[in-house]
């Protein structure tokens, strides 16, 4: 992994550490692939997305679910995230 591609994926974490979807969603490749393991019909957060739409409405299914540390029914489903992207080309 080149070092722009290193800076690029810390830098989206730590969007995401500080809680700014916005840039974490405009960091993202426009097609994007993103998936929390599971059966959306099991919780409204799992399942594959595609797109950074889809990935920005991810998080305000997290954010209306309560799928946080502290959601009791968030953590009795087991979960892992996936994503690939690159960075967009200006």
């Amino acid at each position: 992994m080149s070092k722009a591609n290193v800076a690029q994926v810390q830098s989206l974490y730590a969007a995401f550490g500080r809680g700014d979807i916005a840039t974490l969603i405009a960091g993202l490749s426009p097609d994007v692939d993103w998936e929390t393991v599971g059966r959306t019909s099991d919780f409204p957060t799992l399942g594959p997305r595609k797109g950074a739409g889809a990935v920005q409405e991810f998080f305000k299914l997290v954010a209306d679910n309560g799928n946080s540390p502290t959601s009791r029914r968030a953590n009795s489903i087991p979960r892992r995230t996936r994503f690939s992207c690159s960075a967009p080309t200006a």
